[in-house]
């Protein structure tokens, strides 16, 4: 037994160590700076911007954008920039510190970078969105389930035998079409309802699942025929720490106003994988959509700041959050 009590007291300290910091890779510090304003509105402007990295000092990775394109003997220089690869945050200048770089969608896509998973074989905790422990699940989750909703699983291939999914599913292929504004391939699934919810299920590659999103059809009443009054009940809400207790991680918010006295509220938890949608009208809070999704898997056709900006901008219909 004596000889026991050494590996003991080693295992319980690796069982006590805190998970390893995440770390953003160069590639992914190069993708906040692809996406600060200055460099977006360059891209906007067709003058093709090019990021380059200059090296590493201590924490940060240092690069440099420059517009490729440019009149007469203009430089092209954008911009210098340092990024901590702990947190995420973009400075303008490097040694010549010139404020942080930030906006909505650079904010949340650095939430995103940071919640992407370590490699690891432990599979994510399978949680069913029609459950009625759904949100407890959710709020006890380490880091981002593997949503299921009719035998479809959020970063898991799309089931090829019909067999797997629930019975009389409806299903019909979305096909990616620019010329009518939709950009993603996958499925329309539905079951037979007086009020069901409009369910899309956007396809990764490899045909992996990427993302379930769920917008209500007509009224609340479609919402509660997949969730339940329960679920329905608790998301109608504008209270940010009432979200913050109910999914156990703190959103990002913006808020936008869809029409004259109508509200619209916008929170993503990527630590989580899901986000949502809320109007507040005056008379009443109306969740609009839900979405679940894979902070590994991106949609074909998008890039990750693409997927966070279209679930930003279907909420707010504000184009301002990507400038």
């Amino acid at each position: 037994m004596a000889r026991l009590l050494p590996l003991i007291l080693v295992l319980s300290v690796l069982q006590q160590a805190p998970a390893p910091k995440r770390q953003l890779s160069a590639n992914e510090a190069a993708l906040l700076v692809e996406n600060v304003p200055e460099v977006r509105r360059a891209k906007a402007g067709y003058r093709r911007p090019q990021v380059v990295l200059l090296g590493e000092s201590g924490d940060s990775f240092l690069f440099q954008a420059r517009s490729t394109m440019t009149r007469g003997a203009a430089s092209g220089l954008i911009d210098n920039y340092e990024v901590n690869r702990y947190t995420g945050r973009v400075l303008r200048g490097m040694e010549q510190n010139r404020g942080e770089a930030d906006s909505p969608l650079l904010h949340d896509l650095r939430l995103h970078l940071l919640a992407r998973s370590h490699q690891t074989t432990h599979p994510r905790k399978v949680l069913d969105v029609r459950a009625k422990g759904l949100l407890d699940g959710i709020r006890e989750s380490s880091g981002p389930a593997a949503y299921s909703l009719w035998g479809i699983v959020v970063g898991e291939l799309f089931p090829k035998n019909r067999a797997e999914l629930a019975r009389d599913l409806h299903v019909d292929v979305l096909n990616a079409d620019p010329k009518i504004g939709l950009s993603l391939s996958g499925y329309r699934v539905w079951q037979a309802s007086d009020a069901p919810p409009i369910v899309e299920v956007y396809l990764g590659p490899a045909q992996k699942v990427a993302e379930i999103y769920v917008e209500v059809a007509n009224d609340r009443v479609s919402l509660e025929w997949l969730f339940g009054e329960g679920f329905t009940n608790s998301i109608s809400t504008t209270d940010i720490a009432r979200w913050e207790g109910l999914i156990g991680s703190k959103p990002v918010v913006e808020w936008g106003q869809v029409m004259k006295g109508v509200d619209s509220l916008f929170l993503d938890f990527p630590g989580k994988g899901i986000c949502a949608c809320v109007y507040r009208r005056p008379s009443s809070i109306d969740p609009i959509f839900v979405s679940f999704y894979s902070p590994d898997v991106t949609p074909v056709g998008e890039t990750l700041p693409d997927s966070v900006l279209r679930r930003m901008l279907s909420c707010l219909g504000n184009p301002e959050v990507a400038k």
